[in-house]
């Protein structure tokens, strides 16, 4: 598990690569989660531009029941790791030292990915780590035989 707050800078994407695999471009991100059409990345666009961020990876093995109460969006897709090696890196890899250096995952493989998300549409930038953070993410991963199609980004929980 990895447990961090960690600070997003202009482009507003926690990537989440194969350490070790340079990458040219950066995809482009449109959902909440995006997989890069090479395989090599994996995208969270945040709702911050440029501040702190609440991040929580877990790695599980089966398939957690849904979690419709706790947070204001999920989404989920299929991935294909071909490294056990699957860090948390920032664009620009200038927070190398900040950054938890742990991998996301056990073993190369299949994985299903499901990332919830809260706070999102606060409108809060420039928050601190240490503060408490209104844009929180928890990242499930876990081995699956068949890659299934990604989800939209869907609005749950009943936050009002």
């Amino acid at each position: 598990m990895i447990e961090s707050d960690v600070y997003v800078m202009e482009g507003s994407l926690l990537p989440f690569q194969e350490a070790g695999i340079p990458f040219e471009t950066y995809p482009v991100a449109y959902d909440l989660l995006n997989w890069g059409e090479d395989e090599r990345m994996l995208v969270i666009t945040t709702g911050t531009v440029w501040g702190a961020v609440h991040f929580r990876a877990e790695e599980l093995a089966s398939e957690p029941p849904l979690d419709l109460i706790s947070w204001e969006e999920m989404q989920e897709v299929s991935v294909n790791f071909r490294s056990d090696n699957v860090k948390l890196l920032d664009l620009e890899e200038t927070q190398k030292e900040t950054f938890p250096d742990v991998s996301l995952i056990s073993n190369p493989g299949l994985y299903r990915v499901r990332v919830y998300a809260v706070g999102r549409h606060s409108g809060i930038d420039m928050q601190q780590v240490g503060e408490h953070l209104d844009e929180r993410y928890l990242m499930q991963l876990w081995g699956e035989s068949k890659a299934r199609p990604s989800t939209p980004v869907q609005t749950i929980g009943d936050r009002n």
